[in-house]
């Protein structure tokens, strides 16, 4: 997809991530769904946020507009990121286990309050027995424990099904809403893995923004992926 038709998603994902920071695992029991009591690791009046992902976050500047975005709300909001183009979230916490690593200086280091986690844009969909699956499971652990430790919180962003499906595994994901429904399914059970009674994991539902849009469509009498609509052109 071109960078102009990626742009307006990338903004639609910033606001979805911080106007609801962002939904509790507990989606089913809509109390507590706003982190109001929270400290900032960072202090007063500030936010420090780092995105961890791939070419999603990196290709569009997604710290840039989030800081931006948040920037509106708090004096001395900061976001950085962390991300290289088709990284897992296995691939990430490997880094962030090497000593001397950027990933891992980073996460250490820098007094964040909030960690976004963007896993490669397929995996999450993929069925929990398969390997990569598994292996982004496990990386999502070793980096929540990480950012427990230094004091922050840990934030899935769920990102959005492909229009047309995941051709290259059309037997699993033959088309968005199925795609969708997958990588919502997965993003929530990454998160129903770690949270805890005393330390909740939370969820950016940027994906479910989409599908919003694409019902809207869908229900008015529309194809959701016709050229010119604002579901295909996101």
């Amino acid at each position: 997809m071109a960078q102009s038709r990626r742009l307006p998603s990338i903004i639609l994902a910033t606001l979805m991530l911080f106007s609801t920071i962002a939904v509790h695992l507990a989606l089913w029991d809509t109390q507590n769904l706003t982190p109001t009591g929270l400290t900032s690791e960072s202090g007063p009046n500030s936010m420090e946020v780092l995105i961890v992902g791939n070419s999603y976050t990196q290709g569009n500047n997604l710290d840039s507009l989030t800081e931006s975005l948040l920037q509106n709300d708090v004096a001395n909001a900061n976001a950085d990121r962390l991300a290289a183009g088709g990284l897992n979230l296995n691939d990430h916490a490997n880094r962030a286990q090497t000593a001397g690593h950027q990933w891992n200086t980073t996460l250490n280091n820098g007094n964040w309050d909030w960690i976004i986690l963007q896993d490669q844009s397929q995996i999450p969909s993929f069925p929990i027995s398969e390997p990569y699956w598994q292996n982004s499971k496990a990386g999502a652990a070793v980096l929540n424990e990480i950012i427990k430790d230094n004091g922050g919180e840990t934030v899935f962003l769920m990102t959005w099904g492909r229009r047309n499906g995941d051709q290259d595994n059309l037997w699993r994901n033959p088309d968005y809403l199925t795609m969708q429904a997958n990588l919502d399914s997965g993003y929530r059970l990454y998160a129903e893995n770690i949270t805890t009674p005393t330390r909740p994991v939370w969820i950016a539902p940027a994906g479910l923004a989409f599908k919003h849009i694409y019902d809207d469509i869908a229900a008015s009498g529309g194809t959701p992926e016709d050229p010119g609509t604002l579901f295909h052109d996101l």
